[in-house]
């Protein structure tokens, strides 16, 4: 199956936009969010991570020697696997605080924080993919 990461880079880069928006919304305690709305963002969630480890195999078969991690630091700018991890931990932590301070009716709060880490990760695969294939493009020119 060929997927083109320019479709997952921009409706990861939309989609975490929207999650930012609510997730604020939801921590300063304005959580009149449509369920339907909970449940896209969570099905969206799901989906960006299938789509995001299918490229990610694609990503390890042209640099074999390479760890995952290393192909992603290698085909992305230097910040962005630290903000990756960054809103991993958030999102744990996050997580974690809404668990223990037993927010009745605000759990909300705990799934928006993996909404933002899956959305940040699928807009960091798609693009090194992007760089992947930019970079393999021009080498086949180049020869």
């Amino acid at each position: 199956m060929k997927i083109n990461p320019k479709y997952l880079l921009f409706s990861s880069l939309a989609l975490l936009l929207v999650a930012l928006v609510l997730h604020v919304n939801i921590f300063f305690g304005l959580e009149n969010i449509p369920y339907s709305i909970d449940l896209f963002l969570t099905a969206a969630m799901v989906i960006v991570w299938l789509v995001s480890s299918h490229l990610l195999k694609q990503l390890q078969k042209f640099q074999p020697s390479l760890t995952p991690l290393q192909v992603l630091r290698l085909n992305t700018p230097v910040w962005l696997p630290f903000f990756v991890v960054f809103t991993g931990l958030y999102a744990i932590f996050n997580m974690g605080m809404m668990i223990r301070t037993c927010w009745a009716g605000n759990n909300l709060r705990g799934i928006s924080g993996f909404w933002i880490f899956f959305f940040a990760l699928g807009l960091l695969i798609s693009w090194a993919k992007m760089n992947q294939q930019k970079s393999a493009h021009t080498e086949e020119n180049d020869e």
